[in-house]
């Protein structure tokens, strides 16, 4: 990123209202992405995930939360489930 534009501002400013600014759940977004190959650049395209793709819309930094882009384990299963966080997240955010 190069520049901060009033369109990212306003995304990141979204990112921000949608996580309730809660810097833990940036650092969390920023280590899985960081940690999932795919999301750097080791897929079929060579598409990389950057900061403008994570804070554009509603539903990419959340499927990278829940593990969507997590490394494959060798049994094929992604890496990263956390059943506390999932936990944690139904407690402060309940669906009903």
């Amino acid at each position: 990123m190069q520049a901060l534009t009033n369109s990212r501002r306003e995304h990141i400013a979204a990112r921000f209202k949608q996580f309730k600014g809660v810097s833990d759940t940036f650092i969390t977004l920023f280590r899985k992405t960081e940690e999932s190959d795919f999301l750097k650049g080791k897929n079929d395209r060579g598409w990389k995930a950057d900061f403008e793709w994570l804070m554009k819309n509603e539903t990419n930094a959340v499927k990278v939360l829940e593990g969507k882009y997590a490394n494959k384990t060798n049994a094929g299963e992604k890496e990263g489930f956390d059943p506390y966080e999932i936990k944690q997240a139904w407690r402060e955010e309940p669906l009903l």
